[in-house]
């Protein structure tokens, strides 16, 4: 990502925290996470952060970083991470959300990179997104964010997931992720 790009989309993300962090005070949310509040926020802006910088092009930036079959499958399983910061401080723990969160996103990328489809649709295609679809609604993750108001994170984490199958290890042409605005976008807007 060039400079100014990287500073304009972290200053845009600052301005953004600031908003969510002013909602969660007014919504009385660290009431209800027993006053463990920064880690679920600092949850939350990881896992925002990846479909915020990749839509200002980040994507790119790992791309030309993640040069190996083998980094380019595990370096999702980072995704798991901020359950870390979420569950740690709370004493919440839990193995099996951990691998869960840790080994789909690995999963789903060693699909792609391990049988290189085409160009278009394919069958690998339709297994990861109905794999992210069932999970999602078979709510399979909830219980690793198990309060009320927390119901966005698991489709964050899955949002994610697909951000980075589809755009880092897929590499489809014609197909973007983008929030800097085109002059087409202005004409269809």
């Amino acid at each position: 990502m060039p400079l100014r790009r990287t500073i304009i989309a972290s200053s845009l993300f600052g301005v953004l925290l600031y908003g969510f962090w002013t909602q969660v005070a007014a919504f009385g949310l660290a009431k209800t996470l027993g006053g463990h509040i920064g880690s679920a926020f600092t949850c939350f802006a990881l896992l925002l952060a990846v479909l915020w910088f990749f839509g200002f092009g980040a994507d790119a930036f790992l791309r030309n970083r993640l040069n190996s079959v083998v980094t380019r499958v595990l370096a999702p399983a980072a995704l798991a991470l901020p359950y870390l910061f979420f569950s740690i401080p709370r004493h919440e723990f839990h193995w099996n959300y951990f691998a869960g969160l840790a080994l789909l996103p690995v999963a789903c990328s060693a699909l792609i990179e391990f049988t290189q489809p085409e160009q278009k649709f394919t069958w690998q295609d339709f297994v990861i997104l109905f794999g992210i679809a069932l999970v999602l609604e078979l709510r399979v993750f909830s219980g690793a964010w198990p309060y009320p108001g927390l119901g966005s994170i698991p489709k964050l984490y899955l949002a994610d997931v697909a951000l980075y199958v589809f755009l880092i290890v897929r590499r489809l042409d014609r197909v973007g992720y983008s929030y800097i605005p085109t002059a087409n976008d202005f004409l269809i807007g």
